[in-house]
């Protein structure tokens, strides 16, 4: 992505990039596993798109949400369990998925970075990072960064 942006860049243009920092493990988690379910809404609403673009009939019912941190690659990955064995059907392309209980289809990786993750990935790409700023708690933070000669 971002060798794809400092192709397009000319010198004097700013990128500014919006990043999802590391924290605290407890964090991400309470947020990606909401009590009120809000994240568990959005991850099967995938499955609402999907039976209206498609003509799929998945039942939002038989799943449930997951979302694990995994911390070696620091990143949340959010999953759709089944809880029954089940297939769907998906007219618009005439595919019929067949699910076992306990299987899970992945909807999302979010990745957490760190400055110098960025810093190293924008500096590889022909970038140099001219400020950070984040919020007060360094939950998420804006780069600019400018393209090298």
């Amino acid at each position: 992505f971002l060798e794809r942006v400092v192709e397009k860049m000319k010198k004097e243009d700013i990128f500014m990039l919006g990043i999802d920092l590391v924290k605290d493990i407890d964090i991400i988690h309470s947020a990606y596993n909401d009590s009120e379910g809000v994240t568990e809404e959005f991850n099967k609403n995938i499955l609402n798109v999907i039976n209206v673009r498609l003509d799929a009939d998945f039942e939002l019912n038989l799943f449930t949400h997951e979302a694990v941190y995994n911390q070696e690659k620091n990143r949340i990955e959010m999953y759709l369990k089944s809880n029954v064995d089940q297939e769907v059907n998906l007219k618009k392309i005439d595919l019929k998925l067949k699910l076992i209980s306990g299987e899970s289809i992945c909807t999302e990786i979010s990745r957490k970075y760190t400055r110098e993750k960025v810093e190293s990935l924008m500096g590889s790409t022909g970038m140099e990072m001219k400020e950070w700023l984040t919020d007060a708690e360094s939950f998420f933070a804006i780069a600019l960064a400018k393209k090298l000669s």
